[in-house]
């Protein structure tokens, strides 16, 4: 009877180590909705490499002005503004390929953003 104790023991030993085991890896990532809080007005941005955030409040030519060099390093980009869209270029002066950033939405667009402009049409001119 004590072998059958022991190995009912052991299974709930190994099965509790399991479960730890998955507790562990399930665990949240620092992300864009995780680590950087909501500044009203503003297009906020997350690099995985640092773990740091970003904003960007209005027209921004060229991404490697802004504090912290932020040419070409964010990762996460979630728009924050109150009226318009935000359009992120994939090159400085609002040039290259763009991607038109909605009011409430977030896109996930990695180490290539290097300008911004702000547009109430909801379309992205060719420059800025």
């Amino acid at each position: 009877m004590s072998k059958n104790r022991y190995m009912i023991f052991s299974c709930v030993v190994v099965a509790s180590l399991g479960v730890g085991i998955i507790l562990y890896d399930s665990e949240a990532k620092a992300d864009l909705f995780t680590q950087c809080p909501v500044k009203s007005g503003s297009t906020r941005f997350f690099d995985f490499e640092s773990n740091g955030c970003g904003y960007v409040f209005g027209n921004n030519a060229h991404w490697s002005a802004l504090p912290g060099g932020w040419n070409d390093r964010a990762d996460q980009f979630g728009n924050d503004g109150v009226t318009d869209a935000n359009c992120l270029w994939q090159d400085a002066s609002c040039n290259g390929q763009v991607v038109p950033l909605p009011r409430g939405s977030a896109v996930f667009w990695p180490n290539i953003v290097s300008s911004n402009r702000w547009t109430n049409l909801g379309i992205c001119s060719p420059h800025c």
